[in-house]
């Protein structure tokens, strides 16, 4: 398998891996001109999507920590994680936005991605920026990256306010214990592939999203008819985790 062939697939979008990081660095510095440095807190509001991957990595080189936010939420509740989270940026795709807009507190730098009409639903709002141009205007951040917690995951709020946990970076020897759980466990091969029927949020496994960065490109499902689906799972062999909700969400969104 050619370097060109190991990357992220999202829908029929495909990046190598060295394609997303030069997208990711050129993000932090869009992110250090705004500002935003050791310590400081930014918030995703993103589906799926290959952005979502280079905005988490983006803040990483600061010292700064992504906090992604449930997009199925609303305005009160995005606003708690706002406030609580102390954010002072937020990335957010242009139609998830349009819903919360009155929640996002004033002073919170604002870069809007497009929605899936594949564009921003009209002119972007005073101050905003946008992710395409802003990207493309700057050039990677070469300086070494600080060390920081790497993200603050909310967790669903189901018995009360949300709360935020801390990721704290992974130490070389957990790094190592980690992969060599990963070949014990799971016995993935370097052209195997890995399905993650699951959103990278609060609830969503840890471990699905470790396996493909462990072996090679992670293929993430269409929206198939259910048996489809599993087909399709039955036939790349995947070891992807998911909650019981997950195994109709594949499925056509129809789909009783």
């Amino acid at each position: 398998m050619s370097a060109q062939e190991i990357g992220v697939r999202c829908g029929d979008r495909f990046s190598t891996y060295p394609q997303l990081f030069d997208r990711a660095l050129r993000a932090t510095r869009g992110l250090h001109e705004l500002g935003l440095g050791a310590g400081d807190r930014v918030a995703l509001l993103l589906r799926n999507s290959i952005e979502l991957l280079e905005a988490s990595i983006a803040t990483v080189p600061l010292g700064a920590s992504a906090v992604p936010i449930n997009w199925h939420w609303r305005g009160d509740e995005v606003a708690y994680v706002l406030g609580d989270s102390g954010a002072k940026a937020l990335l957010a795709h242009a139609d998830l936005w349009r819903v919360i807009a009155d929640a996002v507190p004033e002073g919170v730098a604002l870069v809007l991605l497009p929605g899936e009409g594949g564009d921003y639903g009209g002119e972007l709002p005073a101050g905003a920026l946008g992710w395409p141009d802003w990207i493309a205007a700057r050039q990677p951040r070469a300086e070494a990256p600080e060390r920081a917690p790497m993200s603050i995951i909310y967790t669903s709020g189901t018995t009360g306010r949300p709360k935020g946990v801390v990721r704290t970076p992974v130490e070389e020897e957990q790094r190592e214990a980690m992969s060599v759980m990963l070949r014990e466990l799971f016995r993935l091969g370097p052209d195997e592939r890995t399905v993650i029927p699951a959103r990278p949020a609060p609830g969503a496994a840890v471990l699905p999203f470790a396996r493909p960065l462990h072996r090679g490109p992670a293929p993430e499902p269409p929206r198939l008819p259910l048996r489809a689906a599993e087909g399709l799972m039955v036939r790349l062999r995947p070891h992807a985790g998911r909650g019981p909700s997950q195994y109709r969400r594949v499925g056509h969104p129809n789909h009783p």
